[in-house]
C-alpha cells in the first residue's frame, strides 16, 4: 500500500499540537456509546465491519477511521458543559507518529499489518520494541509512546481502543495528552546514535 501525503500532519500542525496539549486528567460524564459508519446498532450493542476500511481523517498519530465514539460531557474552561464525541475504537494506519503520553486514557493496539518501531517509556525507561501484525500492545496512562513504520512508504495499521474515549485533535482542551517528541523517527534515530 503506498503511502499517502494526507496520512500524517504537517510538521506545523506537529509543532502546534506540541505547543497546545497538555497532559491533564479531565473530568467528565459518560453519555453513552455512539457508531460512527460502517456498522448497526441495536438496542443493546453496536456492530461496526472493519473489512474496506480506509484510511480516514489526519490525527495526531496518523490517519484515523473511528468505528465507536464515547459521547462524553466536559466541562470547558469557562465552565460551560459540552458534548463531545470521543474516540473509543477506531483503525490507525501510522507512519510516525508523535511520541506523546495521557494523563487518563488506557490505550490497546492489535496490529493488524505493516510494522515498525515502538518507542516506549521515557529517561532511563525508554526503549524500543518491534511490532508486526499480530503485535498486541497495552499501553496504561501515563506511558509515554510513538511509532514509526519500518518502511515509511507501508504505515502500521492497528486497530485501537482508548478508555476512557479520546477528544478529537480540534477540541485541544479536552485531550489529556502531551507531545514529548514531535517525530518518533528523530527520536529513533537519537535513541539508535546513543546505543
Amino acid at each position: 500500500m503506498a503511502k499517502q501525503e494526507s496520512t500524517e500532519l504537517s510538521d506545523a500542525q506537529r509543532e502546534e499540537l506540541q505547543r497546545t496539549l497538555r497532559m491533564r486528567s479531565l473530568a467528565a460524564k459518560h453519555l453513552g456509546y455512539l457508531l460512527a459508519d460502517n456498522g448497526t446498532a441495536t438496542e443493546k450493542c453496536l456492530v461496526a465491519n472493519m473489512k474496506g476500511v480506509s484510511a480516514g481523517d489526519v490525527s495526531v498519530c496518523g490517519a484515523k477511521t473511528i468505528l465507536f465514539e464515547e459521547l462524553r460531557q466536559f466541562k470547558s474552561l469557562a465552565g460551560e458543559t459540552k458534548e463531545v464525541p470521543c474516540a473509543t475504537v477506531a483503525v490507525l494506519e501510522m507512519s510516525d507518529s508523535p511520541v506523546h503520553v495521557h494523563a487518563s486514557t488506557l490505550e490497546y493496539y492489535i496490529v493488524l499489518s505493516g510494522q515498525g518501531k515502538f518507542i516506549l517509556g521515557a529517561g532511563d525507561d525508554e526503549h524500543v520494541v518491534d511490532v508486526q501484525q499480530g503485535s498486541v500492545v497495552l499501553l496504561p496512562p501515563g506511558q509515554p509512546h510513538g511509532i514509526v513504520a519500518d518502511d515509511p512508504d507501508v504505515p502500521v495499521r492497528a486497530l485501537l481502543t482508548f478508555t476512557p474515549g479520546i477528544a478529537p485533535k480540534d477540541e485541544p482542551e479536552f485531550r489529556d495528552e502531551e507531545v514529548i517528541h514531535a517525530r518518533a523517527s528523530d527520536r529513533l534515530r537519537e535513541i539508535q546514535e546513543r546505543a
